[in-house]
């Protein structure tokens, strides 16, 4: 990559060393020459790297007076870049611990030089020896298989902080819920949201004894996003009981078949209507989605039905707790079929 005029460098930094100057100092080497740098409420003891930094002509140093967030740090920084360099392509974000090798920030601005209007995100594919083992491996694995189950966006690395962000989707990132680390999080949703492409190349990582000055990834974060995916289960839980409330009193004055329908029209509207407008976000017109749930909601309620009564016909009673179970099982199915098929929204044109 020869020209990076274009681009941008986007950097949070919460109490960084020396590594955040080294890392400026060979980017500006290799041709960067536009450097957004948050500070993030950094203690007296990093006065000196941010005078340092503020002195260099390619470095705009914005200040937070308090530790607000990763996620708020990076609006900021993309905020200014809206303002400030409205001919630049798009930027780059790295993290200021030094994890970030100047290879990769350019194969970043490089991809995202050929792809303008996509998400770019290095990740980490291979681990360390001490990594395999570790509790860090462990949580990106398990974060990376859960939020593809919930969002269907698969991608090795959820939680990598070296990204090509494009300048035309800037002005929604600035908008995006999170402060935080669950920030980074709901950006992979927002793509998802609004079609957009998410390319991964696998970027090695330095990583530092302890991790000591990251501390974007804390326990108050991991939290939050547990609490993002446990709200895209929330409404379907709320319709659940609905439902299971009425199947309770329509089934002392029928029979199980026609409870679970009597019970299941009524319930499956309110998460119609709660789905399509919280959970997934849906902008197709409302007759399209409507005609696709209710396909599967039919064919949900007739296995729901019969599964229940033949379940029951073999224990010979627990109708409840039946219902429990294979609701609960029908309810993984329904979700997927329902992200993938009857809220997807129809596919823009396609980017480069």
């Amino acid at each position: 990559m020869n020209n990076k005029t274009d681009l941008a460098i986007v950097i949070p930094a919460f109490d960084p060393d020396d590594r955040l100057l080294k890392l400026v100092d060979e980017l500006i080497e290799v041709g960067f020459d536009k450097f957004i740098i948050v500070n993030d409420g950094s203690g007296p003891q990093s006065k000196e790297i941010f005078c340092t930094l503020a002195a260099k002509p390619q470095c705009r140093i914005l200040e937070h007076a308090a530790n607000l967030g990763k996620g708020r740090a990076l609006k900021t920084g993309f905020t200014y870049f809206l303002e400030n360099f409205k001919d630049c392509i798009g930027a780059v974000t790295a993290d200021a611990a030094g994890q970030h090798s100047v290879l990769d920030v350019e194969r970043i601005g490089e991809k995202l030089q050929e792809h303008p209007n996509n998400l770019i995100i290095g990740s980490r594919k291979c681990w360390s020896r001490e990594e395999i083992v570790s509790k860090k491996r462990l949580l990106n694995w398990f974060f990376r298989y859960a939020f593809y189950f919930f969002t269907g966006i698969k991608v090795m690395d959820t939680q990598t902080g070296l990204r090509g962000i494009p300048a035309s989707f800037m002005p929604v990132l600035v908008k995006t819920k999170g402060e935080k680390f669950d920030y980074e999080m709901n950006m992979l949703l927002e793509c998802k949201q609004r079609q957009i492409r998410i390319e991964e190349i696998f970027i090695e990582i330095a990583y530092i004894s302890k991790n000591r000055f990251s501390h974007f990834k804390n326990l108050r974060d991991v939290l939050q996003i547990l609490i993002m995916f446990l709200s895209f289960i929330s409404t379907s839980l709320f319709s659940f009981g609905i439902d299971l409330g009425l199947f309770v009193l329509f089934s002392l004055r029928f029979h199980i078949v026609p409870a679970t329908i009597f019970a299941r029209i009524i319930s499956s509207f309110v998460n119609y209507l709660v789905n399509r407008k919280v959970v997934f976000r849906n902008q197709v017109q409302m007759q399209h989605t409507l005609i696709k749930y209710y396909s599967l909601a039919l064919v949900v309620m007739l296995i729901s039905a019969f599964s229940v009564w033949g379940l029951h016909e073999l224990a010979g009673g627990g109708k409840v707790g039946i219902k429990i179970f294979v609701d609960a099982v029908l309810f993984v199915i329904s979700y997927h079929f329902q992200r993938e098929w009857v809220f997807k929204n129809r596919s823009r044109k396609k980017r480069p």
